[in-house]
């Protein structure tokens, strides 16, 4: 008889690791947050290695640039710790930096049409300031 920690699967024993519950999930990332909250940098990094991956790939396809998404992650993480202590619960904590990184990256991009006005001379305003090119003959 096999042992109740085995099943059998194609002829191989697999032991069976158990289901996790989501109570068990969300008393964990409530101690993970919790002990975030109160300064604890193993927990801090512990919270970054769960989530850093998709973070940054979730902003690299909203982003289209490597070098922004890394940008974005880093100021993700940093609004994370930030405001984790008004963290309320009422989704999952990875629903939570997900949202941030998608407000992260409208910032950004609101940023970037802003300056991208910014530095667009009409024609008629360079003619005025400057004068009409000369012509050549050449």
């Amino acid at each position: 008889m096999l042992d109740s920690m085995q099943i059998q699967l194609s002829g191989a024993l697999v032991k069976n690791a158990g289901a996790i519950s989501w109570s068990d999930v969300d008393a964990r990332e409530a101690a993970l947050i919790g002990r975030c909250v109160t300064g604890d940098d193993a927990a801090c990094s512990e919270l970054v290695a769960a989530h850093q991956r998709t973070v940054f790939n979730l902003a690299l396809h909203l982003l289209g640039d490597p070098a922004e998404a890394l940008d974005i992650s880093q100021e993700v993480f940093l609004r994370v710790f930030r405001t984790l202590s008004r963290f309320r619960g009422q989704s999952a904590l990875r629903t939570w930096i997900y949202r941030i990184v998608v407000n992260q990256v409208r910032n950004r991009q609101r940023w970037w049409r802003r300056r991208r006005r910014a530095d667009i001379i009409s024609l008629d305003d360079h003619l005025k300031h400057c004068g009409d090119l000369e012509a050549t003959h050449e």
